[in-house]
């Protein structure tokens, strides 16, 4: 072959070469773009609370993303979605993936053992190896995101298997640390809210409770007051009757000294009790952000089956009628106007419906109502939170 023929082919190799490097170029880029475009569906579904859609959206971005390291967190985010769009048994199997594929990544792999904990704790009821996966994490990946959690996984295997005290301690200790986020700590708090009451209502000692020995001259009333109880709460923690007291005999006075913490942005009321946290309940405030106001207040009055005044129309509804807005309880807490009380509309809790007051569900109010006396401290902090204001139009 001629010097000229060696040109002619090496310049033809050359344009193949530079054909076939630009079309995988190009197919780079174009899988790039694909990929770009795939997680931008999946946040937009986030946003959107669109699990199904987000999953959809993830999954395709999984298919087309080759490096390890990009796959490993991939699946990773695939793991957390699956849990929270609640596909345990996919969320099973991909937790096993990981662990065979890449048992050496240590976030993937506290992830990976953390879910299948909670799938053996939910799913199977199998305390065992519920445990031998919550600790994996708790052991092997302490300074792991799912540590906490784990720990509370721990914790609702201690309630499960009866021993509530040291369930309570744990679930005190992660609530009151700010350690806890999202599902774990909500999760957490409904578990320490009921355990925290249970035990406050049990004849059994707390820390801080004492005990005290019944009078002749004493009435119901007048030992709550002196120990800044409810009558209620006094009762249920000691099972008694108000008409039979008996002389001489000891009841139990719980350490108390709760406050009342509305959150508006999340449309929360925490029940603190000495400052930690003690139980958390969804609630409804007003329509507009001013009208139910930022500050301290304290709960002046009580009052069980109370009539409504509308505002709007300035009709009475007695007690006991349908039509009465209020419920069954009333706390005032700034005048005569504003107060916490139940609802006939549940639907309408969580949301920004009210005229300035705070709202709760039946079972809840009456609850709250047996358990903070008046003179309760209140304190009402936050704006209201856009996603909530849409929801509530």
């Amino acid at each position: 072959m001629t010097i000229r023929g060696y040109l002619y082919s090496f310049l033809t190799l050359l344009i193949i070469g530079g054909g076939v490097a630009g079309y995988v170029y190009y197919r780079i880029e174009q899988n790039k773009k694909a990929v770009e475009i795939a997680l931008g569906q999946y946040n937009k579904a986030l946003d959107d609370e669109d699990y199904d859609a987000a999953q959809a959206a993830l999954q395709e971005a999984l298919a087309r993303v080759r490096i390890r390291d990009e796959r490993i967190q991939l699946r990773r985010e695939l793991l957390n979605l699956m849990m929270k769009n609640g596909r345990w048994n996919e969320a099973k199997s991909e937790a096993q993936y990981i662990l065979e594929e890449y048992p050496e990544h240590y976030d993937a792999a506290a992830t990976a053992n953390y879910c299948l904990g909670r799938f053996a704790l939910e799913k199977e009821s199998s305390f065992e190896d519920a445990r031998k996966y919550f600790l994996a994490v708790v052991d092997d990946h302490a300074d792991s995101v799912e540590a906490p959690a784990a720990r509370v996984g721990l914790a609702e295997l201690q309630e499960r298997q009866g021993d509530r005290v040291s369930a309570r301690r744990q679930l005190d200790t992660l609530v009151n640390s700010g350690a806890l986020h999202g599902e774990p700590l909500d999760r957490a708090e409904q578990l320490l809210g009921r355990l925290n009451l249970d035990l406050m209502k049990s004849r059994q000692l707390q820390e801080g409770d004492i005990t005290y020995k019944i009078e002749k001259s004493d009435t119901i009333g007048d030992i709550a007051k002196a120990h800044k109880l409810t009558p209620e709460l006094l009762m249920a923690c000691n099972n008694l009757d108000p008409r039979r007291l008996v002389v001489g005999s000891k009841i139990k006075i719980p350490n108390v000294d709760f406050s009342i913490h509305v959150d508006k942005f999340t449309n929360t009321l925490t029940v603190k009790n000495h400052g930690g946290f003690f139980i958390k309940y969804p609630v409804r405030t007003g329509r507009y952000d001013d009208e139910t106001p930022v500050g301290d207040f304290i709960i002046h009055t009580k009052l069980v089956d109370p009539k409504w005044n509308d505002p709007n129309t300035g009709k009475v509804y007695p007690p006991n009628d349908p039509l009465n807005e209020l419920g069954t309880r009333w706390m005032a807490f700034e005048g005569t106007l504003l107060g916490i009380h139940g609802t006939i509309r549940p639907e309408t809790i969580g949301k920004y419906t009210s005229n300035g007051c705070v709202g709760m569900l039946k079972e809840d109010v009456e609850e709250l109502f047996d358990l903070v006396p008046i003179g309760t401290p209140i304190t009402i902090t936050g704006s209201q939170n856009p996603k909530i204001k849409e929801q509530s139009n």
